[in-house]
């Protein structure tokens, strides 16, 4: 056996016990599998008859956990032979900002063939059994299997972080809604961005996550207006202002607007009955540059 052959297996050793350790032990990590799994899950809800989906849940759940372990290990096998492509500076960014960057880092260690190399052969077995059985589900799972593959890799870069004992960038400036200094995601494809803020006024962008590689990134607009009525956040007034893309089916803005709400809620602690929450889909948006 070449010394490449061993490393690829301890690499895979490696691969295998991190994320058992995470699974068995990592209630956080455990949590946020489970809403991610939940997102693409219920993405597929249109497309599968209510006979079928527990079986198509727990076939699906098993394709997750197999394309995030694939995500890892690709990370780990490219750190193992090379440490440098991954730098100390990169790795002190916050996570949103990584999390945009991952899938456009697998497109160049994969040379634009990641399909092949990243889809494993469980799940390349439920695509034939979901596509015989349901009808416009290939899309979906391909989206879905790069998707969970660029979060493994995540996971992988950031507990290489912990390797090396690297601190990201202090979290300094805080909205309304999330921290100035990252991208903060609100689900797994769609993340927040500051466009503008005034003692009153909080503007943010939706932007879909790099994964979908869209020609126009931005999804949506959320616009936070404060009424004063005292000194105290909590006592405040607020208008929120939610446009989002009629590319969100009706699964995915409900859940885009409960994550919203329940976000400003936590930080601001702003209880609900002061919160007036005003919505609407927008075809396309545009910068008008007369």
């Amino acid at each position: 056996m070449t010394n490449q052959q061993i490393n690829h297996q301890d690499i895979l050793t490696y691969t295998e016990n991190k994320l058992k350790v995470l699974f068995q032990n990592d209630r956080e990590f455990n949590l946020q599998f489970m809403i991610m799994f939940e997102f693409y899950r219920k993405k597929f809800n249109q497309n599968i008859k209510e006979t079928y989906r527990e079986e198509f849940k727990d076939r699906f759940f098993k394709v997750a956990k197999s394309q995030f372990f694939s995500g890892y290990f690709i990370i780990r096998e490219y750190l193992e032979y090379d440490s440098s492509f991954i730098s100390n500076e990169w790795l002190e960014q916050k996570e949103g900002l990584i999390t945009e960057q991952i899938p456009e880092l697998i497109r160049q260690i994969s040379s634009g063939d990641y399909e092949e190399i990243i889809v494993t052969a469980e799940t390349k077995q439920f695509t034939g059994w979901a596509i015989r059985t349901f009808e416009n589900v290939l899309t979906l799972i391909k989206q879905a299997s790069f998707d969970i593959a660029c979060l493994g890799a995540r996971q992988a870069l950031l507990d290489e972080r912990d390797l090396r004992n690297i601190e990201s960038l202090e979290e300094t400036n805080q909205g309304l809604l999330a921290p100035y200094n990252d991208l903060s995601f609100v689900s797994p494809q769609t993340y927040l961005s500051l466009s503008v803020i005034t003692d009153e006024v909080e503007k943010w962008d939706l932007n879909w996550w790099n994964a979908l590689n869209k020609q126009n990134t931005k999804n949506g607009e959320i616009n936070i207006t404060r009424i004063f009525s005292g000194d105290r956040v909590e006592d405040s007034t607020y208008l929120m202002d939610v446009y989002l893309s009629v590319e969100l089916n009706e699964t995915e803005y409900t859940m885009l607007l409960e994550s919203i709400l329940a976000l400003f809620m936590e930080r601001s602690k702003v209880p609900r009955e002061n919160i007036q929450l005003n919505f609407a889909r927008i075809e396309e948006f545009y910068i008008f540059r007369p």
